[in-house]
């Protein structure tokens, strides 16, 4: 971030603003996109007890940003932790 002249502020990179959810609604967007998903509420609160995903506190709320939570799932259950059927047989 720099600011100009002028006083005006230039960001590197556009803002958006985060997908903020409740740890049950983000559960419910897990399954919008993959209903026999095998993600479950306790898988959710074990990242976080973990500290492998941040939550946000909101009064008594808690939040988490749905596509950090999205991107945790992809690199914790990549492709290379995947051993083929039959390796160890």
């Amino acid at each position: 971030m720099k600011t100009n002249e002028s006083n005006t502020v230039t960001l590197k990179r556009p803002l958006s603003v985060p997908r903020m959810r409740t740890l049950n609604k983000a559960l419910e967007e897990i399954r919008s996109v993959d209903p026999d998903t095998a993600i479950s509420m306790r898988a959710i609160r074990r990242m976080i007890a973990n500290g492998e995903l941040q939550v946000y506190y909101v009064g008594k709320k808690r939040l988490i940003n749905l596509d950090m939570l999205f991107e945790a799932l992809y690199c914790h259950y990549s492709t290379e932790d995947i051993v083929p059927a039959g390796i160890f047989d």
